[in-house]
C-alpha cells in the first residue's frame, strides 16, 4: 500500500509562467530583460538595485503581478493528475 503524498506549491515560476514577472520588472526598472537573463533567484543583481528597493517594489506590486500571472503551460495537466492521488494545498 502506497502512502498518499502531500504537496504545497510555490506559485512564482512553478504554478505561474516564470516570464509573468518580466513586463512588470522591465517597465518599472527600465530594463529589456528576457527569461534567459534571469539566471539566479536573487533578482537584485540582474536589476542592479538594492534589496530594499526591490522588496519595497514587490510589496507595492505583488498583488497585481500574481493576479495577472499566466499559468505555466504544463501545470494544469500535472495538477489534474496529482489531485487524483495526492493531497494538494
Amino acid at each position: 500500500m502506497s502512502k498518499q503524498k502531500r504537496f504545497g506549491f510555490d506559485i512564482d515560476g512553478t504554478v505561474t509562467d516564470p516570464g509573468s514577472f518580466l513586463p512588470y520588472l522591465n517597465k518599472h526598472f527600465n530594463k529589456k530583460l528576457t527569461i534567459d537573463d534571469i539566471t539566479e533567484y536573487d533578482l537584485t543583481n540582474v536589476l542592479e538595485v538594492s534589496n530594499k528597493e526591490f522588496w519595497d517594489w514587490m510589496k507595492e506590486h505583488e498583488e497585481n503581478i500574481y493576479a495577472d500571472a499566466i499559468i505555466a503551460p504544463y501545470f494544469p495537466n500535472v495538477l489534474s493528475k496529482w489531485q487524483k492521488v495526492h493531497e494538494l494545498f
